[in-house]
């Protein structure tokens, strides 16, 4: 597969970092290397460094995927980004020769390994033994039974919060939080103990109270469900066994049927917490109109699926996870071939009534999506600044509070021009964090 569409905002993309940006941007110069080439596949290239030897970078196109003789842990490094931002920017300065052998000989291991894989999914698996089949029912009830007894201890903790009031949380050790977090992940609810994590977030709030009660609540209810999921439809005892923190296996998940489309990406959005990155990516399907929630986990900046770029589109099929109101998915593979923006087929809600009667609607089907954010496209709004807060006015003079960073109201002031313009965000039941605006000339601000 020949991707010749690669963008050079693309490749900024795939950087881990602004440092690393900006020091491959400074190796985009043909000056720092000393022999480059390409073939249909493969593009490789030798850069001056500081010791006597060059180091040695090899790109290839599918997936995309690279390699560098350089010890850095950063992946891709800035040899990598230098390389691919010159052969994106300049492709005719690339010849089409055979590649040095240290290209050939990686190219060739990583076709082996495809090659190897592709057999393996399409080798009937072996059928489990009557002992295999004993030893996984024996495990997966020890795992209930330890998430049970640990949801039923913070169900209890929960009980006796309430009961002594909410009044002085906001003043206790944080390490009350963190303890019984602690206590659910050794129980494997990582979920629920992510939930608890949040809560000391919003003690310097004015409404803190209020937002401990309602995230206490919604844990509390989590539990309950859990509990008594034997009681629930399937696709809801889904979306609980989910939200408790127990993952399903990718593979399958692209067993399920998937939907094929033109997605094209509305934000990506990456959060840390201690060494963990979690990446949220918002697509939508040009011709379904389906709204796709990509997540990946990246720990200690270990290789992960490239960073897509807004508003990048590319031809996908995306398998979603089983759930009362399907939001999450995950594409067949990670091979991405990009296509030029297009944001003229989106179709948003033409005012905040018509989206939040899809609010109500889908929390009808899926009660548990108020402890998430919702995704939310709104045509027709205008940025207003009043009494401190940014907020968006629709046409029927609505209006909604965003929780905008205040660095980014300016910018979409000044994007809008006092215009309106389309927004994309998440709504988290009371306010909408903006991610992308469009205006009338189809001009996008990423936020």
């Amino acid at each position: 597969m020949l991707l010749e569409s690669y963008t050079y905002e693309y490749v900024l993309g795939l950087s881990p970092s602004e440092g690393n940006a900006n020091n491959g941007k400074k190796l985009s110069s043909a000056a720092h290397w000393t022999e480059q080439g390409c073939t249909d596949r493969l593009v490789w290239g030798l850069c001056k460094g500081s010791g006597s030897k060059p180091y040695r970078v090899s790109i290839d196109l599918v997936g995309p995927a690279y390699k560098c003789s350089c010890p850095s842990r950063e992946i891709p490094c800035k040899h990598v980004m230098g390389l691919f931002l010159q052969y994106v920017s300049n492709k005719s300065g690339f010849t089409q020769t055979n590649p040095p052998d240290f290209a050939a000989e990686w190219l060739e291991k990583r076709q082996q390994r495809e090659t190897a894989a592709t057999e393996k999914a399409n080798t009937p698996t072996t059928q489990p033994t009557a002992k295999n089949i004993a030893d996984q029912a024996k495990r997966t009830e020890k795992r209930q039974q330890n998430i049970e007894s640990g949801l039923l201890d913070t169900k209890r903790w929960i009980e006796d919060l309430i009961r002594q009031g909410l009044g002085n949380l906001n003043t206790a050790d944080h390490h009350l939080w963190q303890q019984q977090a602690a206590r659910l992940i050794d129980a494997q609810a990582s979920g629920i103990a992510n939930q608890l994590q949040t809560i000391p977030q919003s003690f310097y709030l004015p409404n803190w109270s209020a937002i401990t009660l309602q995230t206490l609540s919604d844990i509390y209810l989590l539990i309950t469900a859990y509990l008594q999921r034997q009681n629930l439809p399937l696709n809801l005892q889904a979306d609980v066994l989910s939200l408790v923190g127990i993952a399903q296996k990718k593979e399958d998940i692209r067993l399920q049927t998937g939907i094929s489309d033109c997605w094209t990406v509305l934000s990506v959005q990456e959060t840390d917490f201690d060494r963990l990155t979690t990446r949220k990516t918002w697509l939508i399907g040009q011709n379904t109109q389906q709204l796709a929630l990509l997540v990946d986990f990246i720990f200690q900046r270990q290789a992960a699926a490239p960073r897509l770029q807004v508003p990048l589109c590319f031809e996908q099929t995306m398998h979603f996870y089983p759930s009362s109101y399907p939001q999450r998915a995950l594409p067949t593979n990670d091979h991405f071939v990009p296509q030029s923006a297009n944001l003229s087929h989106l179709t948003p809600h033409p005012n905040f009534d018509a989206f939040l009667t899809q609010y109500a609607n889908a929390l009808a089907i899926q009660p548990f999506l108020a402890a998430a954010d919702f995704p939310c496209l709104v045509a027709q709004l205008t940025p207003v600044y009043l009494n401190n807060k940014l907020h968006l006015i629709d046409q029927q003079n609505a209006q909604i509070t965003t929780s905008l960073p205040y660095l980014f109201i300016w910018t979409l002031m000044a994007f809008s021009g006092g215009k309106p313009v389309t927004i994309f965000g998440e709504w988290n039941g009371t306010e909408l964090r903006p991610f992308l605006a469009i205006d009338a000339q189809q001009q996008w601000l990423v936020m």
